[in-house]
C-alpha cells in the first residue's frame, strides 16, 4: 500500500467516525428533548386539572373535588365527536369544534388524535350549606393533551356520553381507563 492508500483509507475512517459520532449525538439529543417534554407534561396534566377545579369553584360556587384519575392505556382512540365542549386554561370554555388553540395572532383548531389522555372523575356538590342537602353529582371528564407543531395543551373534555352509565362505560373501557380500580363506578 502507498502513503496516499493509507491517508485516504485515514481520511474516510474519519469521515464516518465523526458522521457516526454526529448521528448518536443526535439521537441521544432528541431522547433527552422528549424526556424533558414528558417531565414537563406529567406535571402538566395535574396544574390543568387543578385550574379547571379552582375555574368550576369560582364560577358557580360548587365544591369541586377529584374523585379519581387514570391514564388511557389508549389515547389516540378519543376522538372529537366523543366530546361536547372543552376548557382549558387561558381559552376557558368552548365549543370541541370552535377554534381551540391561541398561538399568537393566529388560531388554530385542536388536532386529534391527543398524545396523551387520563380519564377523571370529578364530584360537584351545589352548595356548602348542608342544610339545604343537596345530593353531590359526579361527572366523569376526559383530560387529553392537544399537540400541533411541537406544541400541546392539556384539554378537558365533556363527554357526549354523561348522563349515560352504560355509554360511559363502554367509552372508557375503549380508552383503557379502568375506573373501578381506583373505586370508581358511574351509576346509572
Amino acid at each position: 500500500m502507498t502513503l496516499h492508500s493509507v491517508a485516504r483509507w485515514a481520511i474516510l475512517a474519519l469521515v464516518l467516525m465523526l458522521a457516526l459520532g454526529g448521528a448518536i449525538l443526535w439521537v441521544w439529543n432528541m431522547g433527552k428533548q422528549r424526556s424533558l417534554l414528558e417531565a414537563r407534561d406529567a406535571a402538566g396534566w395535574r396544574s390543568a386539572l387543578n385550574a379547571y377545579v379552582d375555574y368550576r369553584n369560582q364560577e358557580d360556587g360548587r365544591m369541586t373535588s377529584v374523585l379519581a384519575t387514570v391514564p388511557a392505556a389508549h389515547p389516540g382512540l378519543f376522538l372529537s365527536e366523543m366530546s361536547i365542549a372543552a376548557w382549558s386554561e387561558g381559552r376557558g370554555l368552548f365549543s370541541d369544534d370552535a377554534v381551540a388553540r391561541s398561538s399568537g395572532d393566529s388560531l388554530t383548531p385542536l388536532l386529534y388524535p391527543p398524545t396523551a389522555v387520563y380519564c377523571v372523575a370529578l364530584n360537584y356538590k351545589s352548595t356548602t350549606a348542608p342544610e339545604l342537602n343537596v345530593p353531590a353529582v359526579q361527572e366523569v371528564l376526559v383530560l387529553a393533551y392537544h399537540e400541533a407543531n411541537g406544541e400541546g395543551q392539556w384539554v378537558l373534555h365533556s363527554l357526549a356520553a354523561r348522563g349515560d352509565a352504560a355509554a360511559l362505560q363502554r367509552l372508557l373501557a375503549h380508552l383503557g381507563c379502568d375506573m373501578a380500580a381506583v373505586g370508581f363506578t358511574a351509576e346509572p
